[in-house]
């Protein structure tokens, strides 16, 4: 046995020790159901979606009657709540006992009642909020005792193994009751621990808890790389140990999990998750690289990892969100004792010159291009033109290193549109870098590092990762997105070998793909199989797919060989598949909707390889052929389209927009009639430009 795990086992006695010396030992008190119907609440009109469709509502508050005596010491409400996004108050007797826990998840919440707030003969409790959200309310439960000695169904301890080395490893354990509700737990106010409804990160591997009695399902996680173990338990007055052993499962050797945008509530005030407990479910994801990003200021989260022994699983990046009126960029590494850019700075062009000139500073993200902040959407239909990336806001270029292409604390209705954006900026031919993020604020209700960027590197010691050459890899677009997937793709001819953010001088007629994804069995719907959708792009315009089924415990690999195009070319792998909606990993709807349809998806994406197809050893991006095309055939629309003939629909694209640009009518007849000859892909090219023209 190791030395580690003898010291492992000594501290987690001496923890069930001084935990049983707290417990009270008064007799089993008493739940008194106060409702046990399901109410449907929300505002006027549609519901808000499709999992509501057919229910009635029951009004947008819930004010309901019931009887009961004073209580003369606190007392417990116990709600069980579904599908809450926004703030609802709870308020007992006219006086506001606090908030309903903010998390879509399925979830039982406790309130404490103070002394005296319950009155002899008929109370009034009322749930409401200010903002439209629809939400259920499954039964509400009153305790005759503070919420403590309520779960006193004896010390429950739950120590987490990494199988393979069988030490105690950081994880996060997950607590549902036989209805599937995230449980309410009692953590003892332990210090390495970070808890809240059913969920609890424990950055030593040991936990403890009580619950009430009842019988429960305990699942151990660690982020998307490693397995999912789970036990039943039927909680008692006895005391329980629970074993759990987890392991890697997917391989990401040479590539470091960061996770580029998260926050605190300490400093960006919102959200729930203190330092101490962002650095302990950062441990308990596995994340490697963690950027700590709060708004308009520059921190680090190192003196509280070390604080708590964590430093060894990750190297802290300092950064900063800069959150303007105008867009939110995401820069890092940042010197702490710097000032940090203006805020007030709604240019960009004077923005990323005032974040460049910031000391140390080496990358710039462009944080949720989509959605709408301050009344402004970076990339909308108006600031951009959606095919071809030209910037509508002025004539200054784009100057940031990535954009978001995964936020899944902020994930759109349409998850493609973010892909569709970056492939317009490629095809214009800037050189931006796809990432994936959690924008995580909170411990449980967006998971930090479920969306998260794989960066090429030196892995085998993630204490001490070397910054400089991880933001070179990331720059370079040596880097893959994954939302539970962890997604490949490598270019071969007979004389080379490329990955993302590789130049291959490709002169051979053929190319040899093989792209790859694998991920943990229990993200997928069934214990049995994973279904996947794999797609290759070229220059932003699908060239093959293939739809898959295959066993868990191997990588779902392909091959595929093509001819070598006729003009420079990028290809980016997409991977989708279906994903489960398990408590120990649940994925949040979109952030701001467009549909009332949601179905849950596990993503990964590459950065492009790019191929050089005509041998100049440079890349020539879509934008950059058209334009030599229109200066060459300045004199005649139709030879410009015949000249299009053997490039691409990104290609064609561009070229519309330039000669529309040039005060060219693209509906006149001599266009058309060279277009009704030209190929599919120039026809789409043209057509898919004139479809932005019009009003939105």
């Amino acid at each position: 046995m190791s030395r580690s795990t003898l010291i492992y086992r000594r501290n987690l006695k001496t923890l069930i020790f001084l935990f049983a010396l707290a417990s009270i030992a008064n007799g089993r008190s008493a739940l008194r159901i106060i409702s046990d119907r399901t109410f449907y609440l929300g505002g006027p009109g549609q519901p808000e979606w499709d999992v509501f469709s057919g229910r009635k509502k029951d009004g947008d508050k819930l004010e309901l009657s019931f009887e009961a005596k004073r209580n003369d010491r606190e007392f417990t409400f116990f709600i069980r709540q579904d599908d809450v996004k926004e703030e609802w108050t709870v308020e007992l007797n006219g006086k506001k006992l606090g908030l309903l826990f903010q998390m879509e998840a399925n979830l039982v919440h406790t309130l404490p009642i103070a002394t005296g707030a319950l009155r002899d003969g008929n109370n009034q409790l009322r749930i409401s909020a200010k903002t439209a959200d629809d939400i259920l309310i499954h039964a509400i439960a009153i305790g005759d005792d503070a919420k403590t000695n309520l779960l006193e169904s004896g010390i429950i301890t739950i120590a987490v193994m990494d199988s393979h080395g069988k030490e105690p490893v950081p994880a996060r354990i997950t607590i549902v009751d036989s209805k599937g509700a995230l449980a309410p737990i009692n953590d003892f106010g332990s210090t390495n621990l970070a808890s809240r409804p059913g969920v609890v990160y424990t950055a030593t591997g040991q936990a403890a808890t009580t619950l009430l009695p009842g019988d429960y399902t305990v699942y151990a996680t660690r982020g998307s790389e490693y397995s999912v173990a789970q036990a039943h338990l039927a909680a008692s007055s006895s005391r329980q140990d629970v074993a759990l052993e987890i392991q890697r499962v997917v391989d990401t050797s040479g590539w470091i999990a960061a996770d580029t945008h998260i926050h605190t509530l300490s400093l960006s005030k919102h959200g729930d998750a203190l330092f101490r407990e962002r650095v302990i479910t950062l441990a308990g994801e596995g994340i490697e690289l963690p950027v700590s990003t709060e708004h308009n200021l520059h921190a680090d989260y190192l003196p509280a990892a070390k604080s708590l022994g964590l430093d060894k699983y990750f190297t802290i990046m300092p950064g900063n969100e800069v959150t303007t009126a105008r867009g939110h960029f995401n820069i890092f590494p940042v010197a702490l004792s710097a000032p940090p850019p203006s805020d007030k700075i709604i240019d960009w062009p004077e923005l990323m010159k005032a974040i460049r000139a910031t000391p140390n500073v080496q990358v710039v993200v462009l944080n949720h291009p989509k959605d709408t902040h301050s009344g402004f959407t970076p990339f909308s239909s108006t600031n951009r033109n959606l095919v071809t990336g030209r910037n509508l806001r002025g004539d200054f270029n784009f100057s940031f290193d990535a954009m978001e292409l995964i936020n899944s604390g902020a994930m759109r209705s349409d998850w493609v549109e973010p892909f569709r954006a970056w492939f317009a900026l490629l095809n214009r031919g800037y050189k931006i870098t796809g990432v994936g993020a959690s924008d995580s604020h909170d411990v449980s209700r967006y998971i930090v590092g479920q969306g998260r960027t794989y960066i090429k590197g030196d892995d085998h010691d993630p204490g001490r990762l070397d910054i400089e050459k991880v933001c070179a890899n990331l720059k370079a677009g040596h880097a893959v997105v994954s939302l539970g997937l962890f997604p490949r793709i490598q270019i071969k001819t007979a004389r080379a070998t490329a990955g993302p953010g590789d130049l291959m001088i490709a002169p051979e007629p053929d190319l040899e793909f093989t792209v790859q994804a694998d991920w943990p069995r229990q993200m997928s719907p069934t214990n049995e199989s994973a279904q996947a959708k794999v797609q290759v792009f070229a220059n932003g315009r699908e060239v093959f797919s293939f739809s898959a089924t295959g066993p868990h415990d191997k990588p779902h690999s392909f091959t595929k060989k093509i001819p070598r195009p006729a003009q420079d070319t990028y290809y980016v792998a997409l991977f989708s598949a279906s994903a489960a909606t398990d408590p120990f990993w649940g994925l949040a709807r979109p952030y701001q909707p467009t549909s009332t349809h949601c179905d849950p998806v596990l993503l990964g994406a590459t950065n492009p390889i790019w191929v050089d197809a005509d041998g100049d050893a440079q890349f020539t991006a879509p934008h950059q052929y058209a334009e030599n095309l229109v200066a060459k055939f300045s004199d005649s629309s139709a030879q410009l389209i015949g000249a299009l003939a053997r490039y691409d629909w990104a290609t064609a694209a561009q070229a519309a927009e330039l000669l529309q640009q040039q005060g060219r009518d693209l509906h006149a007849s001599g266009i058309q009639s060279a277009l009704a000859k030209a190929p599919r892909e120039v026809q789409a090219g043209f057509a898919d430009y004139i479809q932005t023209l019009k009003s939105p």
